[in-house]
């Protein structure tokens, strides 16, 4: 979502740059937009093109973003499943059931260390490593060398 919002803040400046408000010549524009900031008008044609498509792929972000709550619905459904009391926090036990690879995590899942993890902090938990884990595919992908 934030990404789609910086994308949105810069929306208003695109337009300027893709429509040529930014390269009319004039005193004021010549000290605010020098020459080299100034687009041609073929950069200005291919920039309006990458808004179209931009504009176009909304949808896509429509199906993310309704990927995103599938899942976390069936997040949600994991963990009362795994909740076998029914208090709405999960024991030593009942997460080391749920998943087994993570019961190690436990102590540091628990952020207020009463023992129980609730569902805030295990999804906290589980985001925070998928951040980590995006971040070292994108650091493996930029070192790979280029062909």
């Amino acid at each position: 979502m934030s990404r789609i919002r910086s994308l949105l803040m810069l929306y208003p400046i695109a337009f300027l740059l893709a429509f040529g408000c930014a390269g009319q010549v004039s005193a004021q524009s010549s000290e605010v937009y020098p020459q080299e900031y100034r687009l041609s008008d073929s950069e200005r044609e291919r920039m309006h093109g990458d808004l179209e498509r931009f504009s176009q792929q909304q949808p896509q972000y429509e199906e993310i973003k309704k990927h995103r709550k599938e899942l976390r619905e069936r997040a949600r459904q994991r963990f009362r499943a795994a909740d076998t009391d029914g208090n709405g926090f999960l024991s030593r036990e009942e997460f080391a059931r749920m998943r087994p690879n993570a019961a190690d995590h436990f102590d540091e899942i628990d952020q207020d260390h009463d023992g129980e993890l609730s569902e805030q902090e295990v999804a906290r938990f589980f985001r925070q490593r998928m951040r980590q884990q995006h971040q070292r595919a994108r650091q493996m992908g930029s070192q790979m060398p280029m062909r």
